[in-house]
């Protein structure tokens, strides 16, 4: 290593660690030098923070130089672990790219002789102030001027020392107490001595990977040995810790203690392997539980896992079930929110059926808005319903459609409040401008200005960005920029867009809280006409619950059972040495090497991403199981996995043992036969049939974790059909009498849009509708009279670019077939045929039928697949083949003769 080359460590979390020799700030008698370890990090705006630690101080360049290249030595050679204790106290330290500001409250004086001095200190995350003097503002501005010459003189250490001495001379803190508390990086505590790297991935300390879970949420698990903070107790202990990012960056995390250790070596904690097991299948659930046991039986207060309070603070939404304000089956909204470990609950209704099978399409609607289109727009066509039905007021003087005041606030905007944002906003008006703040600051600024019913203006605004000092015109020239920019952003693109640039400023010069609990960005004045980046933030951190139709079987698991902790130490390092040997293969080659030395027999034949077993096991020393398992490949290289239970028995039963395997070869059989498919809906029934599925559950598939499956249940392929497990006891049932035909059915000509699959216009698609049952009477005028829900017949025939030619087509038609002879059905055939369609009769079902019936059906074909009539094109293609035939005779004769049009346009049949 030559004395000009600087080590750089990058760890796996992106930060980047080096050691530096950092001269005395002042010449001065007895001024060392110090030895930094410094850690630099970026965050999700790009701003870059630094933490310093320092390692030692010496008289002389030569000393430090000597440490600065020992600590060198050993980053380079081991890494964090080279740097032992000091790699997690560095990561502890506070930002040092926070600065002060001394300023005078108020800056001009206007209540009276009186005023204050605070210290600002505008960290990384947050400007926090401190109170340094109270008195008359002559004083109190001699008094900030002296702070900023020391700052000048001294730099920030001499700035707090003179703040410091005049808080406590003038009895604003007691002698010794600081003027700020310590400010640490929220992402690491000492409860959480852990660093996050890919798809948060945890590493200790030195940098070694935690086994952990990741659940739907975006919530890491995991256990692990740590120090133990509790006085008068055993050194160490394990803990679970659970951890999630906001969109802002932030951290949220809490943990738990499952039992006390005499010392940190993980190998002789014997419950950690199990519950890393757990973890890596993705058996949450079950390693909560086996937690909870284990700290149960040493005194530790662990929750029961359905009582574990919801680490997002957020409120949840959901559609379900429920009883009207009639005491008739209702469709409701569902708001919950955890309050400490008790969950509560808000609804309001959204319409009432005569049964509850009635109200499967209102909810389906919702349930795919939600998806598709988000929270805010499901909840407003939830409203509209709600309003429609009589169950909300549309004009209600509370907007809200949820009313518990004690509840967190919703994190979407009702119809009723835009409707009365509208109403109050016509004098509402927002700008950007930047101006001075206190003598030697300036400050780019948000403005928002209303007035007030009895004619007062009013106004409020957010700071963007706050600049200390004097940087002569440059400063000014920047933020006339930014105002010029932000101004024409909201003229052009409008005043969300500007708002939310606004609102990303703020938060990257932390002046705004990225995780603040009130969403808005103006808390004053009448509500915003906009929706700002934290209320879409908090929309998608929504989590919309779904009640899990298959019920855990719990196991108690004693911690004096001898074998549990030699099986789990075993299983957990053989997993291990697996994964390891499998890392470098990819697809089917990966599915067979890590099922090598299982008993499980994949389904043949193996698949690159997704594979399926079926299974007999006993889950717990009673209950015997049939299983179907799915597998696939988590990106971090385990084994991801979920299993739905089919049936049950007892474990001592030997009869019941023999029906498990036979089940299982049944099962098979048909997979042998018959394919994956056939063989999952067989599964499928005989889960319904034993009560371990729902037939009638809101999510059809039968696996919910995952790649996508390779197969369609049941529930999937008949998803608008009648619900084809009421009948799983066997009950018979008649067939319904068929619909009687008539002779002479009634039939109409119906063009329907069509759109590509972008959305974009091709155009029409002629239709022949055919009612069967009704009968066609040749002297009535207009439709027949007919019930809504009369069954009906149709066939594409042709494709036109406009109604026009549809219209010119349709008398064309008309004219062409014979009542009793060929009649319009037939006609349309031979037409659908001779314009390459595929001549094939259909009925609309479920909402392509309700659809059509409120004219609202649009088709979408492939462009490759459209092709609009042309009443020529026989003889186009005659002549393109054959070429255009003249004969000079008749040529003259048509000079000769007048042009008419002819009676009757000809179709090219």
């Amino acid at each position: 290593m030559s004395e000009t080359e600087y080590v750089r460590h990058t760890a796996e979390d992106g930060s980047v660690y080096a050691v530096e020799v950092v001269p005395p700030e002042r010449e001065s008698y007895g001024a060392q030098y110090g030895v930094d370890l410094v850690r630099a990090s970026e965050d999700r705006y790009g701003h870059e923070h630094e933490q310093r630690l320092r390692l030692g101080a010496y008289s002389s360049w030569g000393s430090a130089e000597e440490h600065q290249r020992e600590v060198e030595t050993a980053l380079e050679k081991d890494g964090l672990d080279g740097l032992s204790e000091d790699a997690r106290r560095v990561a502890q330290m506070p930002y040092l790219d926070g600065q002060y500001l001394a300023l005078v409250f108020p800056t001009d004086g206007s209540t009276g002789d009186s005023a204050k001095v605070h210290l600002l200190y505008l960290s990384g995350e947050q400007v926090t102030a401190a109170l340094v003097a109270d008195g008359r503002t002559e004083d109190m501005e001699n008094l900030c001027g002296q702070l900023d010459r020391a700052w000048v003189e001294g730099g920030n250490e001499r700035l707090l020392d003179t703040a410091q001495h005049e808080a406590e001379a003038r009895g604003q803190v007691a002698p010794g107490t600081p003027l700020f508390e310590p400010v640490f990086n929220h992402d690491v505590s000492d409860d959480l001595p852990f660093s996050f790297g890919n798809e948060m991935q945890p590493y200790d300390a030195q940098g070694i990977g935690q086994a952990y879970h990741v659940d739907g949420g975006g919530t890491a698990h995991w256990f692990a040995v740590v120090e133990n903070a509790e006085p008068d107790a055993q050194p160490y202990e394990l803990r679970y810790f659970r951890a999630m990012e906001t969109g802002y960056g932030a951290l949220k995390h809490d943990s738990y203690s499952v039992m006390p250790l005499p010392d940190d070596d993980p190998g002789s904690v014997w419950p950690l392997p199990g519950l890393e097991m757990y973890l890596e299948k993705g058996d949450l659930y079950m390693a909560q539980q086996f937690a909870h046991d284990v700290a149960d039986h040493y005194g530790q207060a662990f929750p029961d896992p359905l009582d574990l309070p919801a680490l997002n603070p957020q409120p949840e939404y959901y559609f379900g079930y429920g009883v009207g304000p009639n005491n008739e089956p209702s469709l409701e909204a569902v708001k919950t929110w955890m309050h400490g470990s008790e969950r509560r609950f808000d609804t309001f209704t959204i319409a009432e059926y005569g049964r509850w099978d009635e109200a499967q399409h209102d909810e389906r609607e919702l349930e795919n808005t939600l998806k598709t289109q988000g929270l805010e727009a499901a909840v407003n066509q939830a409203e509209r319903l709600a309003a429609a039905g009589g169950y909300l007021d549309p004009h209600r003087a509370d907007g809200r459609v949820f009313f518990e005041d004690d509840a967190p606030p919703d994190p979407f905007t009702t119809e009723r409040e835009r409707m009365m944002e509208r109403e109050m906003h016509n004098d509402v008006k927002y700008s950007f401008d930047y101006n001075r703040f206190g003598e030697d600051a300036l400050a780019l600024e948000a403005h928002k200005a209303w007035r007030e019913p009895d004619g007062t203006e009013r106004g409020d605004f957010i700071l963007l960005d706050l600049h200390e000092g004097d940087s002569g015109g440059q400063v000014v020239e920047r933020f006339e920029a930014e105002v010029e920019r932000l101004t024409t952003m909201q003229q052009t693109v409008g005043l969300e867009a500007a708002m939310n640039e606004a609102e990303k400023l703020a938060v990257a010069h932390r002046l705004l809280d990225g995780e603040r609990a009130d969403p808005r960005l103006f808390t004053e004045g009448p509500p915003d006409p906009f929706t700002t980046i934290r209320e879409r933030e908090l929309a998608r951190e929504v989590d919309v619950t779904e009640m899990d139709t298959e019920p855990y079987a719990p196991i108690t698991f004693k911690s004096e059972a001898p074998d549990y902790p030699t099986m789990y130490e075993m299983f957990a390092a053989e997993a291990a040495r697996d994964r390891e040997a499998n890392a470098a293969l990819e697809g089917a080659a990966w599915f067979e090497a890590t099922f090598e030395k299982s008993d499980t027999e994949l389904l043949q034949p193996v698949n690159d991403t997704v594979n399926y077993a079926v299974v007999v096991q006993e889950t717990d020393p009673w209950t015997r199981e049939l299983l179907v398992d799915k597998y696939w490949r988590e990106p971090n290289g385990y084994l991801g996995m979920q299993s739905v239970t089919l049936d049950t028995w007892d474990s001592e039963d030997e009869q019941g043992r023999e029906q498990a395997d036979q089940a299982r070869e049944a099962l098979l059989e048909v997979h042998d036969g018959r394919g994956l498919e056939a063989m999952m809906h067989k599964a499928e029934l005989t889960a319904v049939q034993n009560d371990w599925l729902a037939g009638d559950r809101a999510d059809p598939r039968l696996f919910t974790q995952g790649p996508p499956d390779r197969f369609e249940t049941l529930a999937q392929q008949l998803e608008d059909e009648i619900n084809p497990y009421w009948n799983t006891d066997g009950e018979k049932i008649e067939d319904p009498a068929p619909q009687p035909e008539v002779e002479n059915p009634y039939w109409r000509l119906d063009p329907i849009p069509v759109n590509n699959p972008d959305g974009e216009s091709l155009g029409h698609a002629l239709h022949i509708v055919v009612y069967p049952g009704v009968e066609h009477d040749p002297d009535a005028v207009g439709s027949p009279a007919m019930a809504a829900d009369e069954p009906f017949r149709m066939l594409e025939m042709a494709h036109f670019e406009t109604l026009e030619a549809v219209d010119k087509f349709g008398k064309d038609f008309n004219g062409y077939f014979i009542p009793g002879l060929l009649d319009g059905p037939e006609l349309a055939v031979e037409v659908a045929r001779l314009e390459g369609l595929p001549a094939e009769w259909k009925t609309l079902e479920g909402d392509d039928l309700k659809a059509y019936q409120n004219a609202e059906l649009t088709l979408t074909r492939d462009p490759a697949d459209w092709h609009p009539y042309n009443p020529n094109a026989e003889r186009d293609a005659r002549i393109a083949a054959e070429g255009l035939y003249t004969d000079p005779i008749q040529q003259l004769v048509e000079q000769d003769e007048p042009e008419t049009a002819p009676g009757t346009p000809e179709l090219d049949f």
